[in-house]
């Protein structure tokens, strides 16, 4: 369980948040709201990336994996090396595992720069999950992708990790994750 007491954010003059507490349980849970009202920073706060003006967050555990709601995959390296590059020493041909998962085995060779941006996200979520930890951060991972492909994205995230915090700003993709709504507004 991740508590949130009394927190405070701004942005310069821009306060984003005002004494916010909430509390994330185990499993996974959705955060929900329209675009503007704080879901990308909220998650930025939890998994340590931004430090709140005031109040706490505490029970955030050790290994924290985070899918940006970028990309942010290496231009210079292959779908399959970007994978490989959160990998230990060790089990860098595990990347060919999470590319298959994620229904890319045949990109493993391709850049981003030949990649659609469905493909990408993908790429993206499957970095993350070879990554692991003790919680998974997506930040509308499912963005660009067609139900069908949503659905079983959804599903192999859910069979994958235990503990996980994605935001969504549709109600279809909160009924795909399931688990713990949580309303930003």
């Amino acid at each position: 369980m991740i508590g949130i007491e009394k927190l405070s954010f701004s942005y310069g003059n821009k306060t984003v948040f005002e004494g916010l507490s909430l509390v994330f349980p185990d499993g996974i849970c959705c955060l929900e709201g329209i675009s503007g009202f704080g879901k990308t920073t909220l998650l930025r706060l939890v998994a340590g990336l931004l430090q709140p003006s005031r109040g706490t967050i505490s029970g955030v555990p050790g290994r924290v994996s985070f899918m940006f709601q970028e990309d942010r995959l290496l231009p210079w390296l292959t779908a399959g090396e970007n994978v490989a590059a959160v990998l230990p020493r060790g089990r860098a041909g595990e990347a060919a595992r999470w590319l298959r998962e994620v229904e890319l085995e045949d990109e493993r060779g391709a850049l981003p720069e030949n990649l659609s941006g469905g493909q990408r996200r993908r790429v993206a979520l499957a970095r993350a999950l070879a990554f692991g930890g003790d919680l998974l951060i997506m930040d509308e991972p499912l963005e660009g992708l067609d139900p069908g492909l949503s659905a079983r994205m959804a599903a192999l995230v859910k069979g994958s990790v235990r503990n996980v915090i994605v935001t969504s700003h549709s109600a279809y993709e909160s009924d795909l994750w399931g688990g713990t709504r949580i309303r930003l507004a």
